[in-house]
């Protein structure tokens, strides 16, 4: 058993090598993945009534704007009283919404995505709940702030992304004396670098030294 085991891992390693020089990622977070989606963990089945409930929701939520959305809670409350919503869907609009659920769910767990318009989708939704989120909280609490996003990968198509409440980006163009657009294509450039393994020592602490050099600097005027 023990001899079977190791060549198992030998063979694991290989395979996390190769991964890893097909998607130009390291060999680190390829081994991460390939145990975060382990054959030996359990996987809960996905129940018809999940998957209808997701393609409600999708329905209802198609052409609102931010802020008007129903959720998840909201969507099944809406069926509790109204159980005819879940009638009316064929075998086969059954089984794609089982996959679409199945395709979300791998998403979450490994990063994998169908499609980039799988990808832009779903950081669109996520965005729009964060920036619901800090502007309401900038109403309730008077905290305001900034966020950035970039693409992880050399791969990934989406673009750098900033959102706020109450003007806070301001910060980066009052006292940085910078636009919030070149700060977040910095940014981007320092995180697909790092995905790809190509921020080497010269490099990462060039791109840190900039940084850095820019708050001083602002912070000076």
């Amino acid at each position: 058993l023990a001899a079977d085991i190791e060549l198992w891992e030998a063979k694991r390693e290989e395979h996390a090598n190769t991964l890893a020089e097909k998607h130009g990622m390291k060999v680190k977070e390829v081994r991460r993945r390939m145990l975060s989606s382990s054959a030996f963990k359990a996987r809960r089945k996905v129940s018809t009534y999940n998957a209808k409930i997701s393609r409600i929701m999708t329905d209802l939520n198609g052409g609102r704007g931010l802020g008007e959305r129903y959720t998840m809670l909201e969507v099944k409350r809406m069926v509790r009283e109204d159980p005819s919503m879940l009638e009316g869907f064929t075998e086969e609009d059954v089984a794609e919404m089982v996959n679409e659920t199945l395709a979300n769910r791998a998403v979450k767990s490994r990063g994998t995505r169908a499609n980039n318009l799988a990808a832009s989708a779903d950081a669109r939704r996520t965005l729009e709940r964060l920036m619901v989120e800090i502007t309401a909280l900038a109403e309730r609490a008077g905290m305001i702030g900034f966020a950035m996003f970039s693409r992880g990968h050399i791969h990934d198509k989406t673009i750098p992304v900033t959102i706020q409440s109450w003007g806070a980006l301001d910060f980066i163009r009052e006292v940085l004396k910078r636009d919030p657009a070149d700060v977040a294509a910095l940014f981007e450039l320092w995180a697909v670098s790092r995905e790809r393994g190509e921020t080497g020592a010269e490099t990462l602490a060039a791109i840190q030294k900039e940084c850095t050099a820019i708050i001083k600097s602002g912070l000076r005027k």
